[in-house]
């Protein structure tokens, strides 16, 4: 997750966007807490899980598990939201540097772990995670890319299509990614539960139209909107606990990117911080480095066997409270290393893309 902004920067993601003259910083902090999001959905259920038996045997985790999940899923949503709503304009720059950037960041985190575990890494398999060869290897960028990509064709059938014609393609298109990427959650392997670019099309053209096409909605008092994004997420916390308690084994389809609900629980979230109305440059500058926080910690070799890993055996042997603690502190950790790190990154991406790829 990573990634988006809607303003000028030089965050890849972020350069792919047509933004306003200024930053918004209502949106960079909403880029910020999709990001804190993603990192939390890795926990809950990436690495601590849920099954009939921990229910049972730790019910109040559990729920409380759950209630996490709920509010956490629209994350992936919600950065591909944001790049519909202020549209995409590729240029061969801007992909460059999101190539970089991503590259970067596998390179230094695969130098920096063959440094202290040669005998671990030092083979092909770890080797061509370079090159994002497998097909969990930061997987939401190969799909962002796959949308700029497209983005060229989508910009220029949302210019000429009517509310009418981007209606009932939208209509046909959730018809169509629910029954085969939801309902039926392997009718379509190519859908991806929402791990996709098709997906990401989709979310693409339905931000347009809410944008264009529902201005109604849009002033509808924010705390409506947040009202509706927390009760779904209640609901879906409500209904997984009992279905797992039950042990019907179906509440993780509750969670994926292609379900409805979380679909529309993505929409009021955005809604509810498009309508918050503040400027803060701090808020700005960490939201720079938001793709950098998802690059780093989800790296295919560290995702699993260090920060899953140091999450679950913290888990395992702490307090609650202190469990919590050393998590929020890893957290901002990562934030801040991200942020640093991504700082050095822009400079030789200005350096080296520069030469032959100038600012248009």
């Amino acid at each position: 997750m990573n990634m988006i902004t809607s303003t000028t920067g030089t965050n890849s993601i972020d350069n792919g966007e047509a933004r306003p003259q200024r930053r918004l910083s209502n949106i960079e902090l909403l880029r910020i807490t999709a990001m804190v999001m993603v990192m939390l959905y890795h926990v809950f259920p990436g690495t601590i899980g849920f099954s009939y038996e921990r229910i049972h045997d730790y019910p109040v985790d559990s729920v409380i598990g759950f209630g996490i999940e709920s509010l956490s899923v629209v994350c992936v949503d919600v950065f591909v939201f944001i790049s519909g709503w202020f549209g995409i304009r590729v240029n061969t720059r801007k992909l460059l540097e999101l190539c970089f950037q991503t590259l970067f960041f596998a390179v230094l985190v695969y130098a920096v772990l063959l440094t202290i575990a040669p005998e671990k890494y030092l083979h092909w398999d770890a080797a061509s995670t370079l090159l994002c060869l497998h097909a969990d290897d930061y997987w939401f960028v190969k799909a962002y890319i796959g949308l700029m990509i497209f983005a060229p064709v989508l910009n220029t059938f949302l210019e000429h299509s009517t509310e009418k014609s981007l209606r009932w393609v939208l209509i046909a298109f959730y018809c169509f990614q629910t029954l085969y990427g939801w309902l039926s959650i392997n009718g379509v392997s190519w859908i991806a539960g929402g791990y996709s670019c098709f997906s990401f099309i989709g979310f693409y053209l339905l931000a347009h139209y809410v944008r264009h096409f529902m201005p109604v909605i849009q002033h509808t008092n924010k705390y409506v909107w947040l009202a509706l994004y927390l009760l779904i997420a209640f609901g879906q916390m409500l209904l997984a606990s009992l279905l797992t308690w039950w042990n019907i084994p179906v509440a993780g389809r509750l969670f994926t990117y292609t379900n409805p609900l979380v679909i529309l629980q993505t929409v009021a979230l955005f809604l509810f911080f498009r309508q918050l109305k503040f400027e803060s440059n701090l808020i700005n500058h960490i939201a720079k480095g938001s793709l950098a926080v998802y690059l780093l910690h989800v790296h295919p070799l560290v995702l699993h066997d260090y920060y899953g890993r140091w999450v679950f055996d913290l888990y395992q042997s702490e307090h609650r409270l202190t469990f919590t603690a050393a998590f929020v502190t890893l957290m901002i950790g990562i934030f801040a290393l991200a942020v640093l790190l991504d700082g050095i990154r822009r400079r030789l991406s200005s350096l080296l893309i520069g030469r032959f790829a100038p600012k248009t």
